[in-house]
């Protein structure tokens, strides 16, 4: 599918999650990116890099946009996204500049994947491999707003490609979790 800035709020604005915080990816609960690195054609090394990277990302939004600082070893990148349907540009996995494109999803605009009563923001992008890759984020509160899912997936020619979905866990954090850049979790 193309991308396209059609039904950009499907969702009644009081129930839009608002991802707002400092949040941390949780290595251990959250899916491998493997698969979809490897159906972009990523070289082994980079994909077992980027694969095990820890990440942080600190999301401010308001009514009009997301502002995304993502925080590795590696390299740190910031990027927008607007929430009215407008094109930004983002970097792909590859690290080229694509075209993004986000919406709200869920029980008022359509109904949630799975059947579940969840309001997501899912973002298609231009995934700066094969032409027609689109690579999918779908982002959702859970446990109350502590953990923030990404569920992300590679669609080629319109469809999704067998095995490469993953779904990403970010916890999110306090500086009072914070010692050394590990998160401190208790409990």
């Amino acid at each position: 599918r193309e991308l396209s800035a059609d039904a950009a709020v499907g969702a009644a604005s009081d129930s839009i999650p608002n991802f707002s915080g400092e949040w941390a990816m949780d290595l251990k609960a959250s899916d491998s990116l493997l698969p979809i690195l490897s159906a972009l054609g990523m070289n082994l090394v980079l994909r077992q890099l980027v694969s095990r990277l820890k990440v942080k990302q600190q999301i401010k939004q308001d009514e009009s946009e997301i502002n995304v600082v993502v925080k590795t070893s590696v390299k740190n990148d910031a990027f927008s996204l607007s929430l009215e349907g407008k094109p930004t540009m983002v970097t792909s996995l590859g690290g080229t500049l694509t075209e993004a494109i986000s919406r709200w999803e869920g029980p008022k605009g359509g109904g949630g994947a799975g059947g579940e009563d969840v309001v997501r923001l899912v973002t298609r992008q231009d995934a700066g491999g094969k032409p027609g890759d689109v690579f999918v984020t779908s982002r959702s509160l859970r446990d109350g707003g502590a953990s923030l899912w990404e569920e992300v997936s590679l669609e080629r020619a319109g469809a999704e490609v067998p095995g490469t979905t993953a779904r990403r866990i970010l916890r999110r954090i306090s500086p009072s979790q914070v010692e050394g850049g590990e998160v401190v979790t208790t409990g």
